[in-house]
């Protein structure tokens, strides 16, 4: 719970809604006290905190309602595009914004990424990333800490031999897909590169073992190559390491008779195609 979730629950939003009146508080604290019935464990009295908002913080707590990143997140709802309407959009300062999600929202924001973290789920974390400027920077310095440990953490299992200590692959499978390098890409540093510079060179070692080499390898450069560096060559490394391998796999793979396309292409075609409807329907919304 928090007081954007409790705001949306209290049905005050509407499509022009500019400022807040007696109604509204009413609203709130009924819809508290329901809450409160069906979430016993309730601790924060978060109907004190949305009305100190509505008298103290209005324009800021109308930013966040005409955010749709920003309100879908903290209402824990899916509005499309349409809900959110330029013509209610507020000036209001970065600085302000910021230090209104910190004082009251930054524990959802904190919650969620301790979880999303632990779950490996970083493409939910990197949409809430778009609206980065906007999040309190105790939160974002988290989150970094958070992502450098897990790379930290796949370099702990894997050693110099390039065997994975105690053969313990789930816990690291994550390097083979590309959001956590591009999560990883937020909060990219020279400390960070130089990590990324080592972990590529483990993993492109002709000495690396088979069973690395048969269930990691490949797909960690590929995916690997969705990290932006800050250091132009490294850059330039990941990119050519990730086609160089691409174009590997697809000749090794055998034509298909009937059309005369490997399987990696088909598969190649497919992924572009599902990643394009899904950005159009996204941007849509």
């Amino acid at each position: 719970m928090n007081i954007i979730e409790l705001f949306e629950n209290a049905g005050i939003y509407s499509a022009d809604l500019k400022e807040f009146n007696f109604e509204d508080i009413e609203k709130i604290k009924r819809q508290f006290e329901n809450e409160k019935f069906n979430h016993q464990n309730l601790e924060r009295n978060y109907a004190e905190d949305l009305i100190l908002a509505i008298n103290k913080f209005p324009n800021e707590l109308l930013f966040i309602v005409n955010n749709r990143v920003l309100y879908n997140f903290f209402a824990k709802k899916d509005y499309s595009r349409n809900r959110f309407s330029s013509n209610n959009a507020l000036s209001v300062s970065l600085e302000n914004v910021k230090e209104f999600i910190d004082r009251l929202l930054s524990e959802e924001i904190n919650t969620f990424i301790n979880q999303k973290m632990a779950d490996n789920s970083f493409e939910n974390i990197e949409y809430l990333l778009i609206a980065k400027e906007y999040l309190p920077q105790k939160s974002l310095d988290i989150l970094s800490q958070k992502v450098t440990e897990k790379l930290d953490f796949v370099s702990e299992r894997i050693k110099d031999n390039l065997l994975i200590v105690d053969n313990d692959i789930v816990s690291i499978y994550f390097i083979k897909f590309s959001p956590f390098y591009t999560l990883l890409s937020q909060f990219r540093s020279a400390e960070i590169d130089a990590k990324i510079k080592l972990f590529n060179q483990k993993i492109s070692s002709p000495h690396l073992r088979p069973e690395m080499k048969s269930v990691f390898a490949s797909s960690i450069i590929i995916a690997m190559g969705n990290y932006d560096a800050i250091d132009p060559e490294l850059n330039n490394t990941l990119k050519s390491n990730r086609e160089e391998v691409a174009n590997v796999m697809i000749e090794k793979e055998p034509s298909r008779s009937d059309s005369g396309m490997s399987l990696w292409a088909i598969i190649g075609i497919f992924l572009v195609v599902f990643r394009l409807i899904f950005l159009l329907v996204r941007c849509s919304r």
